[in-house]
């Protein structure tokens, strides 16, 4: 079960808490006799939920702890994400020949999925083999846990946690309109990452208002897979590239279906961040500010506070500070 914000604690001794569980969940994924794809992919998440809860905690910890402490958690997943990327380019490709099957009939595609899979198999090798495998990556993991036993936050509240909401939600905000305006594989990619960490962080602030939180984690989920797919979609036409021999005058054919679902996915991944960021980084802040005050006041909104009348927007949202 995952860990939540309890009304009585203070604000940033509950994201510490979810921050330490969060650790220990993906020390126990990956300290075990046999490593899975499966393990890996949820050590993997751990550590990004992680990182979203050490962003919330920004402020408290100081600049160089939060830069110390983020840079050992990103050191540690990567070779967890480079098993997970050989495997997804597989189910990439799949995909791809599921969505498109009529025109997909005629490819030879056999070489080029050897090739991947053989990429994979060494991927796996060099990260998951031998009897030391990970051991560097969970003994980091392990010095983060300790080091984080000493953080003294005190009661500090929605001071420390607002900043580091806003401080996300801004990072998405500009990242959506660099990807838009700009339309470079990696500006969609940075725009990924931190939808990711404002998923996270709405999560752990569910107990402030279930339905609309929850509601709103969900949305960030959703144009956060939509920006995942577009992402191994860039991937793979990159290794297509690089694998041109076994593809021959199929090529073209692979690099046109992709290229086309990228635009598709781009286009409905804009349209969700819209509406996701369609506040101000400040007032997006101030308005869950309001809803945090009446949580612990005991006097939370409920779902027909809403004016939503379909999927919840931000705008949907009843404002705590009239005033604003």
């Amino acid at each position: 079960m995952a860990a939540k914000l309890a009304q009585s604690e203070a604000g940033a001794k509950g994201i510490l808490r979810i921050l330490r569980k969060e650790l220990e969940n993906a020390l126990e994924s990956l300290a075990v006799r046999r490593l899975t794809d499966e393990k890996v992919h949820d050590a993997r998440k751990r550590i990004k939920k992680t990182r979203a809860a050490l962003r919330l905690l920004r402020d408290a910890l100081g600049k160089s702890t939060y830069t110390r402490e983020n840079t050992a958690l990103r050191d540690v997943a990567r070779p967890l994400s480079q098993v997970r990327d050989s495997k997804v380019l597989l189910d990439t490709l799949q995909k791809l020949i599921d969505r498109f099957a009529q025109k997909c009939r005629g490819l030879a595609l056999g070489r080029f999925r050897g090739a991947l899979n053989r990429e994979r198999q060494a991927s796996r090798r060099q990260v998951l083999g031998g009897a030391a495998a990970l051991k560097p990556q969970i003994a980091t993991l392990r010095k983060v846990r300790s080091r984080a036993k000493h953080w003294h936050l005190g009661k500090q509240d929605w001071s420390v946690i607002g900043c580091g909401l806003e401080r996300v939600y801004g990072k998405g905000r500009r990242a959506l309109s660099t990807a838009a305006t700009e339309g470079a594989p990696e500006c969609f990619h940075e725009w990924r990452k931190q939808v990711k960490y404002l998923r996270h962080q709405l999560e752990f602030l569910t107990p402030v208002w279930p339905e609309l939180l929850r509601e709103l984690a969900e949305q960030a989920h959703q144009l956060a897979d939509d920006l995942g797919d577009e992402h191994d979609l860039t991937v793979l036409r990159e290794k297509a590239q690089a694998h041109h021999d076994t593809l021959a005058t199929d090529l073209s054919v692979l690099l046109a279906l992709i290229d086309g679902r990228r635009l598709e996915l781009r286009a409905e991944a804009v349209r969700r961040g819209r509406q996701l960021y369609e506040e101000k980084p400040r007032v997006f802040a101030m308005r869950l500010r309001g809803y945090w005050d009446n949580w612990h006041q005991g006097t939370a909104f409920s779902a027909q506070d809403s004016k939503a009348k379909g999927p919840i927007l931000v705008a949907d949202f009843p404002s705590a500070y009239p005033e604003q």
